[in-house]
């Protein structure tokens, strides 16, 4: 196996970091126009359909999404990809039943009745535009995985040409999920094969599929704040968070080149080289993140308006949390591309757990300041860590 030549990973970082920069500004646009068309209070309900309708995907996801960057070392690709396309698709019933029904129980307008479904297939879009996007860097084709993202994200922009009301609002995330899901499917279908069972796709992926959990369980986080301190706190919570997507979109970039470099390299030399690498440009981003932290109240307004402006804590503390988020995906990158250790899958677990347990108590306690100080002390919690476990993992 030839190693893996250091321009190609740089032109490959290169086009994926390009055009996650476009796709990052044009998603946090998309978000600051979703709030302001939709208000507090609506943005409550999109945010809280949002967070569960993405867990339950995620969860039936198995950790495949993040399987598929390092399949070029596994013996059954085909089963791999049949058994994604299985669970893509158990998903999309599930949720889109659960919406359904849902919408129909919702004691509100039709209009939210409409958002609740909308917010339910948009959930479904990002999600498979994520695997969508995975299975084309696995491949290491960045140009066409970021192209097919940033055009998405474009195009989930069009209809706020036309105003910002709820009507634009609910076919701006209509059409986003429509790309996602056919996306998927054009990509996944052809590369399946028979399906591996699921017995077996848990038994190999499942330190995986607990750090996946971990992370899914952080979308019930706007669910947590809603059952204590309200729908209002909810929906400051909600769109506070919503702005750590743009920022996932950098920090998951390099990951996401990296992780099939190193897995597609047989020397460990090779692999710890672009390991480091990877920590090196996640610990510059961290950098950018801490400076950016004193700018969030400028953030909130001019993104989300004066009607979120009590959410400026908030956003300082999902900046700053996002500067330990970064150097903890470089060191899952090198779990994934090896070999994924039960205590790493426990320790994200547990970190998303105490983290749920913390929205439950500080949003009716200590309010806004209170959800800000949680976010970024238990991500430097999950970076210690994951720091050690690997530590535990060198050779002596």
């Amino acid at each position: 196996m030839k190693r893996a030549s250091g321009r190609g990973i740089i032109n490959r970082i290169g086009i994926s970091f390009g055009g996650r920069i476009g796709a990052s500004l044009a998603q946090a646009l998309l978000l600051a126009l979703l709030a302001r068309a939709l208000g507090v209070e609506s943005f409550g309900y999109y945010a809280l359909t949002y967070a569960v309708c993405t867990f339950g995907t995620g969860v039936l996801d198995y950790g495949l999404t993040t399987r598929v960057l390092a399949s070029s070392n596994l013996a059954d690709k085909r089963g791999l990809f049949g058994a994604l396309a299985v669970s893509k698709t158990l998903a999309f019933t599930i949720v889109v039943l659960g919406a359904s029904i849902g919408a129909l129980v919702f004691d509100a307008d039709p209009m939210q009745r409409f958002l609740v479904l909308g917010t339910a297939l948009s959930g479904l879009g990002d999600r498979f535009g994520d695997t969508s996007l995975n299975i084309q860097q696995g491949e290491k084709h960045p140009a066409a995985g970021t192209g097919l993202l940033l055009g998405r994200r474009l195009i989930s922009l069009a209809p706020f040409l036309f105003g910002l009301t709820m009507t634009t609002a609910l076919i701006s995330l209509a059409m986003s999920a429509i790309i996602g899901i056919v996306a998927f499917y054009v990509l996944a279908l052809p590369r399946a094969g028979r399906p591996t069972p699921l017995l077996v796709v848990l038994r190999f992926n499942r330190s995986i599929f607990l750090t996946g959990l971990g992370s899914n369980i952080a979308q019930l986080e706007s669910a947590a704040v809603s059952l204590t301190a309200g729908v209002h706190m909810a929906g400051l919570f909600g769109a506070s968070r919503r702005l750590s997507a743009p920022m996932n979109l950098a920090i998951t970039t390099v990951m996401q080149v990296l992780v099939p470099e190193m897995a597609s390299q047989t020397e460990r030399h090779a692999r710890e080289q672009i390991f480091r690498a990877s920590r090196r440009t996640a610990m510059v981003l961290a950098a950018c993140f801490l400076l950016a932290v004193p700018l969030a109240p400028w953030v909130t307004r001019a993104l989300l308006g004066s009607a979120f402006v009590a959410a400026s804590p908030i956003v300082g503390g999902v900046i700053a949390a996002a500067a330990f988020i970064a150097l903890s995906q470089a060191y899952l990158g090198w779990f994934y591309a090896t070999e994924t250790p039960m205590s790493v899958g426990m320790s994200v677990l547990g970190s998303a757990l105490f983290r749920l347990v913390l929205c439950l108590i500080a949003g009716v306690v200590w309010g806004p300041w209170g959800l800000a100080a949680m976010l970024p002390v238990s991500a430097l919690a999950t970076l210690i860590a994951l720091h050690l476990i690997w530590r535990k993992h060198q050779p002596r």
